[in-house]
Order: structure tokens, then sequence, then C-alpha cells
């Protein structure tokens, strides 16, 4: 009865095998076109597409039967998978497939769908922190959308290097490539890009601590994504209000627009946005003290991402889990969820990330008494942000570096430290740490005085 059941099993598992032999190539591209249905060609880092992880590992399945029997895919279908590995956070593959798309572009003459990929090839490696790089795809697909007259992509375009600069730090730089997208937009009619741009520059001014003119954009960026009936937006738009009153110590309304934002991520089934703004309710909770509410939060922002295999939201989420733990005196368990973050951050190339990590776990060895090991990870941490231009995060690991020395009593050198720290964020018009460093200059300046 044994020898019969296990016959019975090797001749399905052969059934099963010759089967797959058998598919026709042409049906599985097929299948992965119906999967791919409604994945945009155009990236939208703020707002990517997602799929769930049982469709992702069907999609990978499927791609693989292909590439095993050598049919080619479309330039279209090329660049909607690199969309979806970037949504997983596979920027490798996706800088794979849209590098293979842009040449099928080049190669037929098919200047939209060249500058698409440029965009998205842009966008990949501002994620991974190579914010020259980033501009010059950037920049190649601007040159191309003015040339063929496609104001559409020109405005997207546009808005892509505003973001390059914010992330850089260069507030007014970013702002005056956001506005010019925002006249394209309204002049062409746009309105979901209108909507977009809106809300970018809302952002901007959010970051330069003007929560007011931020709340002004935001809400007319969410006027017009009901306007148009898009949900996504809207839920974005809310998220990013609640996230201006968190700002302004409103956590009660905050919560509000976080509860709102999150209730129509539910409705239309986008997980990412389900996730992220979890997130945003638990670290409110964490702001309020409520540390057991927060990890709640922070638990099931967590536990989705990784359903859905967003690796970088999955490290986000380890961070503000470790940061919370971090805020209950454990810092033996922070350290261990901020490790996990590098490792992920590391594995997946986000250098913004990793800077930001280090920085973190620097400040868990400083609170320890360490000083020395705080040192050598926030110098770490200065070097990355250094590398990739991202200014505010310069700051950041300056004024921890100038912190740490005040600590040890060395305060011409944190003095030093502080001051190149308050110089960027003058320069560049930053707002966030910046009374923190001024007050540790003046109390350095004042004890100075006091000794003389």
């Amino acid at each position: 009865m044994v020898v019969e059941t296990l016959v019975l099993i090797f001749l399905t598992i052969k059934l099963l095998r010759r089967e797959k032999r058998e598919i026709d190539p042409n049906a599985l591209v097929k299948l992965v076109e119906k999967t791919l249905e409604k994945i945009p060609a155009a990236l939208d880092a703020k707002q990517p597409p997602a799929i769930s992880s049982k469709e992702f590992a069907e999609l990978e399945e499927r791609i693989n039967l292909i590439s095993q029997r050598g049919t080619r895919l479309n330039t279209g279908l090329l660049v909607k998978l690199g969309n979806v590995e970037y949504t997983q956070g596979n920027l490798s593959k996706a800088l794979a497939y849209f590098k293979e798309a842009l040449e099928h572009a080049k190669s037929s003459g098919d200047p939209i769908t060249t500058g698409i990929c440029l965009n998205n090839i842009g966008l990949v490696y501002a994620d991974k922190g190579d914010a020259d790089t980033a501009l010059k795809y950037h920049e190649d697909a601007l040159k191309i959308a003015r040339e063929i007259g496609y104001k559409q992509g020109e405005a997207s375009d546009l808005g892509n290097i505003g973001l390059i600069y914010a992330g850089k730090g260069d507030a007014d730089t970013a702002l005056k490539y956001h506005e010019d997208a925002l006249k394209i937009a309204r002049e062409i009619g746009y309105k979901q890009g209108e909507a977009s741009d809106l809300g970018n520059i809302g952002l901007i001014y959010a970051g330069k601590g003007d929560a007011d003119t931020a709340l002004k954009y935001h809400e007319g960026a969410l006027k017009i994504a009901r306007e148009i009936g898009y949900k996504q937006g809207e839920a974005s738009d809310l998220g990013n209000i609640g996230l201006v009153y968190a700002g302004k110590g409103d956590a009660d309304t905050a919560l509000k627009y976080h509860e709102d934002a999150l209730k129509i991520y539910r409705e239309i089934g986008y997980k990412q946005g389900e996730a992220s703004d979890l997130g945003n309710i638990g670290l409110i909770y964490a702001g309020k003290g409520d540390a057991d509410t927060a990890l709640k939060y922070l638990e099931d922002a967590l536990k989705i991402h990784r359903e859905i295999g967003y690796k970088q939201g999955e490290a986000n989420q380890l961070g503000n889990i470790g940061l919370v733990y971090k805020g209950k005196g454990d810092a033996d368990t922070a350290l261990k969820y901020l490790e996990d973050v590098l490792k992920i951050y590391r594995e997946i190339g986000y250098k913004q990330g990793e800077a930001s990590d280090l920085g973190n776990i620097g400040l868990i060895y400083a609170g320890k008494g360490d000083a020395d090991t705080a040192l050598k990870y926030h110098e770490d941490a200065l070097k990355i942000h250094r590398e990739i231009g991202y200014k505010q995060g310069e700051a950041n690991q300056l004024g921890n570096i100038g912190l740490v020395y005040k600590g040890k009593g060395d305060a011409d050198t944190a003095l030093k430290y502080l001051e190149d720290a308050l110089t960027i964020l003058t320069e560049f018009k930053l707002v966030y740490g910046k009374d923190i460093i001024l007050d540790a200059i003046e109390g350095l300046r004042m004890r100075g005085e006091k000794a003389e």
C-alpha cells in the first residue's frame, strides 16, 4: 500500500513537471500581462504600485519559466516589472529591468518610453542614495520631454528633480522645480499631477518649519484628489496633513487625519499605504508617551510590510520599534532592532537609511555612556551623508558628534562640530534640530565665559 502511494506521488510530480514544460510561453506572457495590467509605466516614488505577496510570488515563477524558454518580454512589460521590483525594495532587479527596457525603447525609436525609463532609473538611484546620478537621469528625461513637447512628462520630470534637491536639503531649488511642474500641470489640466505638486510643495514648507503654508498646500492637494476621485492621493494628502499637525504638537488632530487616511487605504486595499499610516499613528502614540499602544501599531505595520515584501518599509518600522524601546529605556532591545534595520538597508543599498540608522545606533551608545563607540557610528553616518549630499543628515551627525564631545568635556571640539552643523542648517534654511544646536552652543559659550 505504501509502495503504491509512493508510485502515485512520483507519477503526479512527473505529470506536473511535464505540464510545466508544455506550457506555452505566450500563454505565460499573457498571464504576466494580466497581473501587471493595473501597474503604471511611469513610476511615482511617493505612491508606488502595489501587488499582493501571492501575486508577486506567482509573477516571479512565471518570469523564471519565460526566461528558461528564452522568450523576450516587450518593453512595456519590462518597465512594469521594474516598477514591481522597486515596490518590493529590490532596487538592483528594478534597475536591471529599467535598463533593459531603456535599450529596447532607444533602439525602437520610442522617445516617450525612453523618457519614462530614464525617469524610473533616476528614482532608483535616488533611493540608493546616489543623488548626482539620479539627477543626470532625470535631466536627460526632462530634455527628451521638452524636445518632443510631452508636457505631462516634463512636469513629472521637473517634480522628480525637485524631490532630489529636497532630499539634498536644498529646499529653495526644490521649490523652484516643483513650482515649475505645478505651472505646467495646471496649463495642461493634469489634475492628478497638480495635486501631487501641491503636496510636494507642502512637504517642503513643512520641512522649512512653515506649518501654516504647508497646510495650505496639502489642503489644496486634498481638495483636488477628492474632486477627481483619486482615493490613493486623498489618503496620502490626509496623512501629510496629519504629519503637519503632529509637527505642530497637535497629536489629537494628527491622529484624526491619520485614521481617516488609514480607513481609505483599507477600503482601496492599498497595503503599503495602510502600513505606512499605521506606522505614523504608532509614532504619534510614542510622542504621547503611550509606548505600548505605539508598539502595537508599529508591529502591525511591520507585519504588513513583511507580507507584501516591502523591505524599505520593513526596515523603517523596525527602526521605529527600536526607537520606542530606546524611549522605554531598554537600550539592548533597541540596539537589536536597529542592527536588523542596518542589515536590511545595506542589503537593498539604501544609503540614506543606512546613514540614519548608524546615527541612531550612535545615539544608543551615547546613552549607554560609551562615547568612543558612539563617535564611530556617528562618523560613519556623517561620511555617508556627505557622499550622498544629504545636508540635513550631515548637519544632524555633526550635531550629534558635537554633543558627544560636549559630554566628554571637550568643549572646543564640541563647539567646532556644533557650529559646523549650525552653518549647514542656516545656509540651507533647515529648521530640524536647530534649537537643540543653538542651546548647546549657547551653553558651551556661557560655560567658557564663566571659566574665564
